[in-house]
């Protein structure tokens, strides 16, 4: 059916878009799977043009749990690049530390 087994978002997609994939427990927010697919590949067309991450390139993550975490990280995972979750909770030195350590080439942080 044309779905590649290794793109579990795809999977998703395409059998079940209108499924919920992901609800924010804080505020109820919910996404599908189509709704996250489409996110997911927007964000990483993003990160590709605007941001020029390629495979193999670090994308440092500093934020709460949302879903727009998740979404990063299907992106990321869509270029072949990989997510550095940082612990929001952490103290600057050791954010520093990680985001020194890392060789992240993006940093990408919520609002907060």
């Amino acid at each position: 059916d044309g779905v590649i087994e290794a793109d579990w978002l795809a999977k998703w997609n395409h059998y079940m878009p209108k499924k919920v994939a992901l609800t924010d427990g804080h505020t109820g927010r919910q996404w599908s799977y189509a709704e996250l697919f489409q996110i997911a590949n927007a964000v990483a067309h993003r990160l590709e043009t605007q941001h020029k991450i390629q495979k193999g390139d670090r994308v440092a993550l500093l934020s709460a749990n949302e879903l727009e975490s998740i979404a990063l990280f299907f992106a990321t995972s869509r270029i072949g690049a990989l997510l550095v979750p940082i612990n929001h909770r952490l103290s600057g030195t050791e954010i520093d530390y990680i985001l020194d350590n890392s060789q992240a080439k993006l940093l990408v942080h919520s609002e907060e």
